[in-house]
């Protein structure tokens, strides 16, 4: 795993457009080594969740990664270290089996 203060030190534009949320997630989990594989299967999931709109809300679930319980306005760096760390404990580290689990169930 890469350092946190390598991933911590890309830059996020506030109130990024979908495209620049994009960009900064594709970095983010390409510096932690995942493939494109991987990658894809994190856009089709958060595409579908929100449309890589960072401050989306539905019902308890905010940001780009529809996380419950996470308090509008957190910063989109809490919520990509709260998807990681949610599909870590809960998918394995595995993007690919959250989107699994999504095309399966509708959530991930």
């Amino acid at each position: 795993m890469l350092e946190p203060l390598l991933i911590a030190a890309l830059i996020v534009p506030s109130n990024p457009q979908p495209q620049e949320l994009k960009t900064y997630a594709h970095t983010y989990v390409m510096r932690r080594g995942w493939d494109d594989q991987q990658w894809q299967c994190l856009d089709r999931i958060i595409h579908r969740e929100s449309r890589w709109t960072y401050n989306a809300k539905n019902g308890n679930a905010y940001g780009f990664a529809q996380i419950m319980n996470l308090k509008p306005n957190t910063p989109i760096q809490k919520q990509m270290e709260r998807l990681m760390g949610y599909l870590a404990h809960r998918y394995d580290d595995n993007a690919c089996n959250a989107w699994a689990h999504h095309k399966q169930r509708g959530w991930y």
